[in-house]
């Protein structure tokens, strides 16, 4: 490879971070030193956590010269190949930072 092709040369890679994790009553235990479930105060009792995970997905670039700043998709965005292409690496995306 060349050195002009390695200048040329960039990766970049997403990544979905899952924020909050959904609720399990199966896996989900609470461990209290009482003789009957009735015995636990309610607070402990109750989730404060959606059914459905929270999380976010985030790309970022690395190069010759460093790496781009972290891109976040929005929310609830279908990630496909407009998107991507549009969102994702054009506008204000990766390769804003690489150019």
């Amino acid at each position: 490879m060349t050195a002009n092709k390695v200048a040329q040369t960039w990766f970049s890679d997403e990544k979905v971070f899952t924020v909050q994790t959904p609720t399990s009553t199966q896996n989900d235990r609470i461990y209290a030193a009482v003789s009957k479930k009735c015995n636990v105060p309610p607070e402990r009792l109750l989730k404060g956590r959606k059914h459905f995970s929270q999380s976010v997905m985030v790309s970022v670039a690395i190069l010759k010269h460093g790496k781009t700043s972290p891109v976040f998709v929005d929310r609830g965005a279908r990630v496909n190949s407009s998107y991507y292409c549009d969102y994702v690496l054009g506008g204000n995306g990766l390769l804003r930072d690489i150019c």
